[in-house]
């Protein structure tokens, strides 16, 4: 004679005993599945370090991935001894910053799968408040710079810009992982320099500030491989780079002066931008927008960079409206 079935609560309680008996194997093997699956995705957003090249540098090219030669050496347009030079290309040692950057990888990926953009902007905090953040923190004083961008780019842009960054940090960006070439982009603007001069001024290097110059070799260098490695990944996108904007004296009591301690490495360091994009022209192009920060006297104007150093919300504006909109435009083809 069979026992008597079970009724009420302790029905329920078989019932689902029995079923985590036939199933147990079936859900371990889900749950094994899930986590394998996080785990390969969580390593393929992280940003591995780069193996090491010839001569210790960092292997990071796609060409150099796929195991070909390396690409030739940067050219200088102001140093004759073009196959020596090297620009850097370095990371920070910021935990917040390479999670900025995970996450800029990511959307690359994810704007790729639906159709690309038409330009993508790669620079420091000038590009990042397009974003509205601060090294990937949301800031509601830039909500109004954000609205900028939804106005003049935002539906066919994307900006890939950090806060901080200099012109070696944004190029080690690029080479890891924030390549353009899948978004299929028709415009590249850069914007960097403005870090990469006060890091000169900081660690005392007259001389070098005064030729334009950062540790590590010359801005323009920096610029220009960033530059060719866009050109070299995107070909057939033209590459728009913008002028270092004006920088006051964070000393100072007046911090809207001009001339400033920075500008005559910005002055020299723009001439040479300048002559970065006219060597590689057309499809580079060098846009000056420092008139719109500056009055009529020289100086830099209050209200548009009211610390002498960062554009407000009302530049941002008259930037885009003069200046870069319409460079940008034409890149793509709209101007």
């Amino acid at each position: 004679m069979s026992p008597p079935r079970p009724r009420g609560a302790a029905a329920s309680d078989a019932s689902a005993g029995a079923w985590l008996d036939r199933h147990r194997y079936a859900m371990f093997a889900g749950i094994g599945l899930l986590l394998t699956g996080y785990m390969l995705h969580a390593r393929s957003a992280v940003p591995q370090p780069p193996k090491a090249g010839r001569g210790g540098t960092a292997v990071t090219s796609r060409a150099e991935r796929a195991g070909t030669e390396p690409p030739p050496a940067v050219r200088s347009v102001h140093d004759p001894r073009a196959s020596k030079v090297h620009a850097r290309n370095e990371p920070r040692e910021d935990d917040k910053w390479l999670g900025v950057h995970a996450k800029y990888v990511y959307e690359i990926e994810t704007r790729a799968k639906t159709g690309g953009v038409e330009a993508v902007f790669y620079g420091d905090a000038t590009f990042e408040a397009f974003r509205g953040s601060k090294i990937g923190i949301h800031q509601a004083s830039l909500a109004p710079v954000a609205d900028v961008w939804a106005k003049h780019f935002k539906k066919d842009a994307l900006a890939l810009a950090v806060s901080g960054d200099t012109a070696s940090n944004v190029l080690w960006r690029i080479r890891n992982g924030e390549w353009p070439s899948t978004l299929r982009p028709k415009a590249l603007v850069v914007a960097v320099g403005t870090n990469d001069i006060k890091r000169a001024a900081v660690e005392g290097e007259p001389a070098d500030l005064e030729a334009g110059d950062v540790p590590g070799g010359a801005l323009a260098d920096a610029v220009a491989a960033i530059v060719d490695t866009l050109r070299e990944d995107a070909p057939s996108a033209t590459v728009v780079v913008m002028a270092v904007p004006p920088r006051g004296d964070e000393g100072s009591p007046d911090k809207h002066a001009q001339p400033s301690k920075y500008t005559a490495a910005i002055n020299a360091a723009n001439t040479k931008l300048k002559a970065v994009a006219a060597a590689r022209a057309p499809h580079v192009a060098f846009v000056d927008c420092n008139a719109a920060l500056l009055d009529p006297a020289g100086r830099i104007k209050a209200d548009a960079m009211p610390d002498g150093v960062h554009l407000a919300p009302l530049a941002y504006e008259a930037v885009v409206a003069a200046c870069l909109g319409p460079a940008v435009d034409k890149a793509v083809g709209k101007g």
